[in-house]
């Protein structure tokens, strides 16, 4: 909390996403602390719609056994194959640890506990699963 506990060194903090009342559709409000000195003056925010923030990573397409996934530090999905994609406008959120779409124990070890460390890297894994790639009517 910004205001109990002013610290100068608080990066941003990014909220869950949520359906914006303007008609948005799901957005995550970015917010940062404004310091003088040492003296808090205000938070700086920003809503992003998460259609754009995560329109490069839904782009990716490293050949036909590989997918891209966003989620935010505390390892809650933001995009996801086994998602709806953010401008489906589904009624609710879908807010899920990426543990619960990836449990298997090697994409723990070598993918979400590093990321979420806020190390880089790469690391190949094969995974078994059937990917839903459009309407099956």
């Amino acid at each position: 909390d910004f205001f109990s506990s002013p610290d100068p060194n608080q990066g941003p903090v990014f909220t869950a996403p949520y359906f914006d009342a303007f008609g948005l559709g799901l957005v995550v409000t970015a917010a940062m602390p404004v310091f003088e000195g040492s003296t808090l003056k205000g938070v700086a925010g920003i809503d992003l719609t998460l259609t754009d923030l995560v329109s490069q990573v839904t782009f990716f397409n490293a050949g036909q056994y590989s997918f891209s996934f966003v989620v935010d530090v505390k390892g809650r999905v933001l995009t996801h194959p086994l998602l709806p994609a953010p401008d489906e406008g589904s009624a609710d959120a879908i807010i899920v640890d990426i543990s619960r779409l990836e449990p298997d124990a090697d994409f723990t070890t070598h993918v979400r506990t590093p990321m979420l460390a806020g190390e880089t890297g790469a690391y190949s894994l094969s995974l078994n699963r059937a990917l839903s790639r459009g309407d099956a009517r």
